[in-house]
């Protein structure tokens, strides 16, 4: 069971080696959705950086889930009584607390 969930500003803020997120990103300790990695992958060309943005590809990938159905279903349900929150986000939140326990 994983630990943390990283959403695309913390994977970004640990790769600009932002310590405060260091202790976040131990080995084997959180998740993330490829969408994320897809966001990172961007934001990491647009700086220029097309060989690290490969790199991060493959440091990050394995760390990546599944989207599940029934969380699909429960995140548009929190997304319909948070109508502020962004649709990724509703998702990253019911994805966290279902593979995240405690978090």
């Amino acid at each position: 069971m994983a630990k943390y969930f990283y959403d695309s500003y913390a994977i970004i803020e640990f790769i600009n080696n932002n310590h405060k997120f260091d202790n976040y990103f131990i080995k084997e300790e959180g998740i993330t959705l490829l969408y994320n990695l897809m966001e990172v992958y961007y934001s990491m060309i647009k700086e220029g950086g097309i060989i690290e943005a490969k790199k991060m590809l493959r440091t990050f990938s394995n760390l990546i889930i599944n989207v599940e159905l029934e969380d699909v279903e429960e995140a548009m349900k929190f997304k319909f009584s948070n109508s502020a929150l962004p649709l990724l986000s509703s998702y990253h939140f019911v994805s966290a607390r279902s593979t995240c326990p405690g978090k």
